[in-house]
């Protein structure tokens, strides 16, 4: 048994410390990171320091010390153990990262199928321990510290986000790269009915919609007025329309009148009148194919010729009589161009075509038939 007196002198031994490793060994530039010092000789520790500054710490024992980091600068920086017989420093033992920023992304678009290799930009990329693209994780190279190379995973179309994380945090960069859809190009033409269109993948699509045309008067004892196309041509959903020309009017003597358009994001435009004179109906507006003509013949009578898809009105018929009477008019047409983006792919267009308008019936001749309206779609 050790007397009170020497008790009461006694002084403990102390021994310099050591600091072998700390754990983890890096952390944000914003601090307050968990920290497990290893080493030697810790017992009675009064001081421990993180990159010069004094930190809050618990000794768990003589060879492990708990601690949380100061916010520091970036870089790497020592940790100091100190007890009453002096002080162990592990260089570089801490480093300190700040958090990436993500800011361009080039090229910035590529297609659904991915692959496509890109050059990430921006701040604090070193040590980055993963690159995500749209919310999958790629493969990457850190070329320094404000340049990041990898390939694009394949994905649903639309824009994404890119992050880079490194120890100091993660960068976001919202919205910087587009997955567009692989284009096949194609078309689609509808001269009756209605129904829907499910769009394609695009990187442009046009709509171009032509009214039907309307009929040519007939003749015999009393010349027949033609009669207009019946309904507009439309793709609703999305407010385009072409209405129907008129049909040879043997009233007035004049021409089915053209059919106007509207709703077209790029064009819209009437389609003509039906001549006065019958020798021809009305072309349809802005159409290639005008209205049927009728062929005059002094000698002989003949029928009116059908207005051509799309749109064109129908001739009038030629009959015995000196004057021929008024063809009919074509329709209108309208015309819609979208980019990519635009219009959501896989979603449904409604649509209507027009029905050409009668020739009139006469006794002798009747007038030709107004052309159907057109709906056509054209992608690539």
């Amino acid at each position: 048994m050790i007397p009170a007196q020497l008790l009461a002198t006694y002084k403990p031994s102390y021994f310099v410390p050591t600091v072998a490793s700390v754990s983890p060994n890096v952390g944000s530039t914003a601090g307050a990171a968990s920290v497990t010092i290893t080493g030697t000789n810790f017992t009675g520790a009064s001081s421990v320091t993180i990159g010069g500054t004094a930190v809050a710490f618990t000794v768990v024992n003589s060879t492990t010390i708990t601690a949380s980091t100061p916010a520091h600068a970036a870089g790497a920086v020592d940790v100091s153990v100190t007890n009453p017989a002096g002080t162990g420093t592990l260089t570089n033992a801490f480093t300190f990262y700040a958090a990436p920023t993500v800011t361009s992304v080039s090229p910035n678009t590529g297609t659904t199928a991915g692959g496509t290799a890109i050059t990430i930009t921006g701040t604090n990329f070193t040590g980055a321990s993963s690159v995500t693209i749209g919310g999958t994780a790629v493969a990457f190279t850190v070329v320094n510290s404000t340049t990041i190379t990898a390939s694009t995973p394949a994905h649903a179309s639309g824009a994404v986000s890119i992050t880079v994380t490194n120890p100091g945090g993660t960068g976001t960069g919202s919205n910087v790269f587009t997955y567009a859809a692989v284009v096949t190009p194609g078309s689609q033409t509808f001269d009756s009915s209605a129904s829907t269109f499910t769009i394609p993948a695009f990187n442009t699509l046009t709509i171009e919609i032509w009214g039907p045309g309307g009929g040519g008067c007939g003749t015999g004892a009393a010349n027949v007025s033609g009669s207009a196309g019946s309904g507009a041509t439309t793709v609703s959903t999305l407010g385009m329309v072409a209405n129907p020309g008129g049909g040879g009017n043997a009233s007035t003597f004049t021409g089915g009148a053209g059919g106007t358009a509207g709703g077209g994001n790029s064009a819209n435009a009437s389609g003509n009148a039906g001549g006065n004179s019958g020798t021809s109906g009305g072309q349809g507006g802005a159409s290639p194919n005008g209205g049927g003509t009728a062929t005059p013949s002094a000698s002989a009578s003949q029928p009116g010729v059908a207005g051509n898809v799309p749109g064109g009105g129908g001739s009038a018929a030629h009959g015995t009589v000196t004057t021929i009477p008024p063809g009919g008019g074509g329709g209108g047409y309208a015309r819609s161009v979208y980019s990519a983006g635009q219009l959501t792919v896989g979603a449904g267009l409604a649509w209507a075509v027009g029905t050409g308008g009668a020739g009139g019936v006469g006794g002798g001749q009747t007038g030709g038939r107004g052309a159907n309206g057109r709906v056509k779609f054209t992608w690539s």
